[in-house]
């Protein structure tokens, strides 16, 4: 039904992402937010500058996992609201009350808040491993045992 596609731009058609692709970019901005925080870290408490390295440790061990298949899209989402926009969002506000007392240690409590949002983020990206196993496993058995129904 070409009349449906009349006036339609194939080259600004929406393509589905290349998973390596996307891969290849969250590993770009995880990258990113590490070097933001090394130029930073003489900024920082080094409490502070150790726990933003471990949420990245976290993230960068859930991308690692994911090995040669394409992350979930909830996924997905989630660690580029780490790297782009959590992490960075964050650090950046600290560093313009950096002189107040106080903003040290709310620095670190919002990054443990952070680091324990990246440990849950892991574990649910190993359940949607596990729900995608035995998804798999009783889409096999359906498939190839013998229905009830046969004589």
């Amino acid at each position: 039904m070409a009349w449906f596609q009349r006036g339609r731009d194939p080259a600004v058609t929406p393509r589905d992402p290349d998973p390596d692709e996307e891969k290849a970019a969250l590993l770009n901005d995880l990258l990113t937010l590490r070097g933001y925080l090394n130029r930073h870290a003489d900024q920082l408490p080094t409490v502070s500058v150790v726990t933003a390295h471990q949420i990245g440790d976290v993230l960068r061990a859930v991308l690692d996992a994911a090995g040669d298949r394409p992350l979930d899209a909830h996924t997905a989402v989630r660690l580029r609201g780490f790297l782009t926009d959590y992490v960075p969002t964050t650090v950046r506000s600290f560093l313009a009350v950096s002189t107040d007392p106080d903003s040290a240690g709310i620095l670190h409590e919002q990054l443990a808040s952070l680091l324990d949002e990246a440990g849950d983020l892991a574990a649910s990206a190993r359940s949607y491993d596990a729900d995608a196993l035995l998804t798999q496993g009783t889409f096999l058995r359906t498939k190839f045992s013998r229905s009830d129904l046969d004589l």
